[in-house]
């Protein structure tokens, strides 16, 4: 079993994180992390995603079982105003 977790790369609810993340983690590493859980797949490993509630990312993962989650934002340090959330849970199994 391979568990990722990727730095969000494209606008997760419009939280402004846009370009502090693609210094990160680009648009090009999402496309490489989705290929090479592809692989792991194909070669009979479970791999769980979770990442960004997006339409681009959940197109990277055309063959995955997708859970959408919701939860509060960790980005804000005082808890009272974290908002709620949603991410994808993509599970791809061989």
């Amino acid at each position: 079993l391979v568990y990722c977790d990727p730095t969000y790369t494209v606008s997760h609810n419009n939280n402004g994180f846009v370009r502090y993340n693609e210094s990160n983690f680009s648009w090009n590493d999402q496309h490489r992390l989705a290929r090479l859980c592809a692989k792991l797949q194909a070669n009979n490993i479970t791999v769980i995603v979770s990442n960004a509630h997006h339409d681009e990312v959940r197109r990277l993962y055309p063959t995955a079982e997708v859970t959408e989650v919701d939860r509060l934002s960790l980005l804000c340090p005082k808890s009272e105003k974290r908002k709620p959330t949603k991410e994808f849970l993509f599970v791809l199994r061989p």
